[in-house]
């Protein structure tokens, strides 16, 4: 998601939506450096990264538990955080930019698609939920002659 919200504040070009990338950037930096450093201190804690084993952080320890929650606010754009701000930021300054040419929308639809596909997993989709069927499976009616 973020380099999605990154692509799109560059191509709006503006100084607020620059400066708003660069918010963006540096409050995904500290969300993560606070959650990282937490989730590990919770894994040495409990032996275990299972979440069914992982019980009472914040009775354990309540820097590392509050850490790991405010990290994790910080990450999912929470209002009073940079995250919510920057976001806003570059919503705003796509309101105030002029819209790109026909052809360079096309161009960013393109590219926005081909990003989502080159991520997605299709084993993940029919592993879990069958939603195709295994192509070797489907019965071939015989050709009529």
């Amino acid at each position: 998601m973020n380099t999605i919200m990154a692509r799109i504040a560059a191509a709006a070009g503006t100084r607020l939506a620059i400066a708003a990338l660069l918010l963006h950037v540096l409050a995904h930096g500290i969300g993560k450096t606070l959650v990282f450093p937490a989730a590990g201190q919770v894994q040495a804690a409990h032996g275990s990264t299972s979440i069914r084993d992982i019980t009472g952080v914040l009775s354990r320890s309540r820097l590392v538990g509050g850490a790991f929650i405010v990290g994790l606010a910080v990450l999912l754009g929470m209002p009073p955080f940079a995250m919510f701000a920057s976001e806003l930021s570059i919503s705003r300054a796509l309101a105030d930019a002029p819209p790109p040419p026909i052809p360079v929308q096309y161009c960013y639809r393109t590219l926005a698609h081909a990003d989502c596909f080159t991520h997605a997993d299709p084993d993940r989709i029919t592993r879990y939920t069958g939603l195709y069927p295994d192509p070797l499976s489907i019965p071939v009616p015989a050709p009529v002659r």
